[in-house]
């Protein structure tokens, strides 16, 4: 493709979010891949004039979305491909030959079809939570965000058709590696809901590590993060869950006090209320694992 002269390994990392995420605004694609607005947005004018990213306002008081144009998309189906193809066989999901690239008229449904989705409020979310997070961690020593995984991505790695997780994230703290699952809760489901789904990871996540010590391995710390828009339905979230964590860590968080994900801002289910942790002090083992 000849476009590939043209674009920095930032552009290659800004093509590979907007590819798996979908859509971010300005300000997200600053927090997660710049030191500064202006930067941001000059590369991103460039990107556009390269016909790699396109973009779109719901209002006319409403901030720009960017996403992959067709360009954008052409490249990276190409390097999704390639990912593909380069692991072994047996890995390999799909056909030995490489998927077809999106068509123009397809890559202008896709985006239509964004535009009209309303779930992209909630996607647009869960994007802000993980680009806050990337710049939290990009200057911290103690937490390196390894990779975040998109709802398609966090769905395929846990592997069960009952849960859908908004996202998760590879991290190392204190360079000890483990994986959170990200929920992003709105309060328009019944507390129920919410407290059904996390019984549903605490089974998931506590079957799949019984089944690595039969065979004489450890699975990965395992932690289930929850962000709330309501911090009264936090505080009744709780005493719902905290039977659950003799197998599972889960820590919440408002969005109000998720501004700066590192900080002392979370709420460890099993603490008492008002005592908040910084990331890095979250702990690793449920009690029940412990013993």
């Amino acid at each position: 493709m000849a476009l590939a002269h043209r674009l920095t390994d930032r552009d290659r990392a800004i093509i590979s979010d907007l590819g798996r995420l979908r859509v971010l605004t300005l300000e997200q694609v600053a927090r997660a891949h710049f030191t500064s607005r202006s930067s941001a947005r000059d590369r991103l004018d460039t990107l556009r004039e390269l016909g790699v990213v396109d973009r779109f306002r719901p209002s006319t008081r409403a901030a720009y979305r960017y996403v992959l144009a067709w360009t954008g998309l052409r490249f990276h189906q190409a390097a999704v491909e390639e990912e593909r193809l380069s692991k072994p066989e047996f890995y390999r999901e799909g056909s030995d030959k490489p998927r077809a690239a999106p068509s123009r008229p397809a890559a202008e449904a896709l985006i239509g079809r964004l535009i009209a989705n309303p779930m992209r409020a909630h996607l647009e979310s869960v994007n802000d939570f993980y680009t806050r997070l990337a710049a939290a961690s990009r200057p911290d020593p103690t937490v390196e965000l390894v990779r975040w995984h998109s709802e398609a991505e966090a769905t395929a790695l846990m592997g069960e058709q009952m849960l859908r997780p908004d996202g998760a994230f590879d991290v190392e703290v204190h360079a000890e590696f483990w994986r959170c699952w990200f929920e992003h809760d709105t309060g328009t489901e019944p507390l129920t809901t919410l407290t059904a789904k996390a019984r549903t990871y605490r089974a998931t996540l506590s079957h799949r590590a019984t089944t690595l010590s039969h065979f004489g391995d450890k699975a990965d710390p395992q932690c289930l993060v929850i962000e709330l828009t309501r911090p009264g339905r936090e505080a009744n979230l709780h005493p719902a869950i905290v039977h659950l964590t003799d197998r599972l860590v889960i820590v919440t968080c408002t969005v109000e006090r998720s501004t700066h994900p590192l900080g002392a801002v979370w709420w460890v289910v099993g603490d008492p209320a008002g005592q908040f942790r910084r990331f890095a002090e979250i702990p690793t083992e449920p009690p029940g694992l412990l013993k």
